[in-house]
């Protein structure tokens, strides 16, 4: 009678203790899996960046969901639309007030950092550089 006591209370023990080694293999798999993805879209220098939340200097976060903010890179082309929070000097007008340009890049940088990638590209308009 004890015994089956004895193995009730040892399976009932290991049970959370499978299922918690069963998520974490889980999310590790699905981390490593999104590193991939990534991985993919910038060795394939084709990728969207969508811009969520802003964090300007002095000032609170400002939520960028809604308005559908982007910079869209190809080694062909450099499609950007992003907000701009912040004084512009050197007596350029900023008409739409913005980071807003289609122009080709320049060359083009990647480096890898220990929580992702830093890529570096130039763009050259008629009246800017970015």
């Amino acid at each position: 009678m004890k015994s089956r006591r004895y193995h009730w209370i040892m399976l009932l023990a290991l049970v959370p203790g499978l299922l918690l080694a069963q998520e974490k293999m889980s999310k590790e798999q699905r981390k490593l899996e999104k590193q991939q993805q990534t991985e993919e879209m910038v060795k394939a220098v084709r990728f969207v960046f969508a811009a969520q939340t802003a964090y300007p200097q002095g000032g609170t976060s400002v939520d960028l969901s809604m308005d559908n903010y982007f910079v869209e890179y190809s080694p062909d082309l450099i499609v950007s639309d992003l907000p701009y929070y912040g004084k512009a000097y050197g007596g350029v007008a900023y008409g739409g007030g913005g980071i807003r340009f289609t122009a080709k890049p320049g060359e083009y940088t990647t480096e890898q950092t220990k929580k992702g990638y830093i890529i570096k590209t130039e763009v050259r308009e008629a009246s800017d550089t970015h």
